[in-house]
C-alpha cells in the first residue's frame, strides 16, 4: 500500500543474487524475536504482482485486523545495502508496526460495499507492461491505458493507503463490474476534480522562476492531472473533461502521457511532425519516470468534432483508431 521504489538495474541484481535470499532469512529469524508465535501479530510472505514487475511481499499483521501493511524485502534490502543493520531494519518495522493501527474505517471499506463506494477511485495504468496485474481484478481497455479501481483506505497530504479492488473482493460487494466502474467514476470525478495550467505556471510554481529564461522560447505546453496530483491521468476518463480542454486550447490537441500522475497537453497547431512528440515521451519515460509509473511510449491527438482519442501509429504516422 502506497508508493515504494521499484527494483531495477542493479537493484534487480542484487535482488537475484545469494545475498539477498541470506537476508530475507535473517529477517524472518530475528523477526520471529519481536513477534514470537502465540503473540499478536501473525507474519507471512507472498509474491505480489505490482504494475510493471513481481515482488516479494512480507505481511506482519495483527490476528483481529484483516487489513496490514505490506513491506517488500527488495527496499528492505537496498536499506541494508546502504548500512542499515538487520536489527535497525527489525526494530523500525517494530516500531511503525506498534505506532500504526489501519483505522476502523478501512476494514468496514474493505468488506462493506455500501462505505466502500465512498472511497472508490479510478486509476488508469499502462496496458502493454501490466498483463499479469491487470487479471487480478476487472479493468477496462481505453485508448489511453487501462483502467482499474483502488479503495481509497486513507489519503492525506502525508500518507496514501489503497488497495486495488479484486475479482474475491467484487464478489464480496456482491455488484457486476459494471457497477463498479460506474460507481467509481462518479467518486472519482467528485473527489479529484481535473485541473489543466500551463507548464510554465506549474514550473514557475515550483521553483520561483520563469522557465522561458532558462528553457528558451517554445510552444505552449499545457499540464492535465487532478487536484490531488495523485494518478491524474484518470481525468481524461471524465466524460466532459477533454472537450473542456478542447474549448479552452480553441482547438484539436496532442496528448503527451507523462505517466499515470499527468497529461501534457499541447495545440496540433504548435506541432508540425508528432513523431517528434513520440520521441521525447520515450526518452522521459526511459530517463526520469519510474516504470511503475508509466503510462504509454505513444502520443495521442484528441479531435474535438468527433469527440475521440485517437492514436498515432508509429511507421506511417497516419492515425489509428
Amino acid at each position: 500500500m502506497g508508493k515504494m521504489r521499484s527494483t531495477t538495474g542493479k537493484e534487480e541484481d542484487r535482488v537475484m543474487d545469494g545475498g539477498y535470499q541470506r537476508f530475507k532469512e535473517t529477517i524472518l529469524m530475528e523477526l520471529g524475536v519481536y513477534f514470537p508465535s502465540g503473540g499478536p501479530f501473525e507474519i507471512s510472505t507472498d509474491k505480489v504482482e505490482k504494475k510493471s514487475h513481481t515482488m516479494d511481499a512480507l505481511i506482519i499483521k495483527r490476528k483481529q485486523e484483516s487489513v496490514s501493511p505490506v513491506f517488500y524485502f527488495e527496499q528492505l534490502y537496498q536499506n541494508y545495502l546502504d548500512g542499515r543493520t538487520v536489527q535497525d531494519i527489525c526494530e523500525d518495522l517494530t516500531r511503525f508496526l506498534f505506532a500504526h493501527k489501519i483505522p476502523e474505517l478501512s476494514r468496514r471499506n474493505m468488506s462493506d460495499y455500501a462505505e466502500a463506494k465512498k472511497s472508490l477511485r479510478v486509476r488508469l495504468i499502462d496496458k502493454e507492461a501490466n498483463q499479469r496485474y491487470l487479471g487480478q481484478g476487472p479493468y477496462r481497455f481505453m485508448t489511453l491505458g487501462a483502467a482499474v479501481v483502488y479503495v481509497s483506505l486513507q489519503n492525506s497530504p502525508a500518507k496514501i493507503m489503497e488497495t486495488r479492488v479484486t475479482h474475491e473482493m467484487l464478489s464480496q460487494y456482491g455488484v457486476t463490474d459494471e457497477q463498479l466502474f460506474e460507481d467509481a467514476m462518479i467518486q472519482t470525478r467528485m473527489e479529484c476534480p481535473f485541473t489543466f495550467s500551463s507548464l510554465d505556471s506549474v514550473l514557475r510554481k515550483a521553483t520561483g522562476e520563469d522557465p522561458k529564461r532558462t528553457l528558451g522560447p517554445g510552444p505552449e505546453l499545457y499540464v492535465l492531472t487532478n487536484r490531488e496530483e495523485w494518478y491524474g491521468a484518470a481525468v481524461a476518463l471524465y466524460p466532459d473533461t477533454l472537450q473542456k480542454v478542447h474549448r479552452m486550447v480553441g482547438e484539436d490537441f496532442y496528448i503527451l502521457p507523462s505517466s499515470v500522475h499527468e497529461l501534457l497537453v499541447i495545440q496540433k497547431s504548435a506541432v508540425q511532425d508528432p513523431s517528434a512528440l513520440r520521441a521525447l515521451v520515450r526518452s522521459v519515460n526511459r530517463e526520469e519516470v519510474r516504470p511503475e509509473e508509466q503510462l504509454s511510449n505513444e502520443v495521442f491527438e484528441y479531435r474535438g468534432k468527433e469527440r475521440q482519442i485517437v492514436q498515432c501509429k508509429e511507421k506511417d504516422r497516419e492515425w489509428e483508431r
